[in-house]
């Protein structure tokens, strides 16, 4: 009885050292972990966005957060937000997390030349993964 005792004890220790011992985290993780968060900005390059703003929009609408940021580090995409209200409708903001959509806010409220308007970039920044 009371090596049973000892042994129901030893595993009920070795148990929660297990659970105790690997940390889980339940908080929400950003989905865009898999980019290679390599910037690839050229400040040089200043030719016709025309293409690029079309698909900027396009992108908007149809791609998700992770997607959209993929596209625009890869200088797929280049434009910006002026209507908070319109954007909140978008694909890609739909398809962020909360705190996600908490950076995107504080992007578009921060003043770009004295007006608010969310950049590509920081909705780009918005997407990567904190880890």
């Amino acid at each position: 009885m009371l090596n049973q005792t000892m042994l129901l004890l030893i595993g009920m220790v070795f148990t929660t050292v297990a659970f105790i011992d690997n940390p889980i985290s339940y908080a929400e993780k950003r989905e865009c972990k898999d980019l290679t968060k390599e910037v690839k900005y050229n400040s040089e390059d200043h030719d016709d966005n025309k293409e690029s703003e079309k698909e900027f929009k396009k992108s908007l609408e149809q791609d998700s957060l992770c997607e959209f940021t993929e596209r625009h580090d890869k200088e797929e995409l280049k434009g910006e937000v002026k209507n908070w209200d319109e954007y909140k409708k978008s694909e890609v903001y739909q398809t962020s997390n909360k705190e996600q959509k908490d950076c995107q806010e504080e992007g578009f409220k921060s003043p770009d030349d004295g007006d608010k308007a969310l950049q590509g970039y920081e909705i780009e920044y918005c997407g990567w993964d904190e880890d």
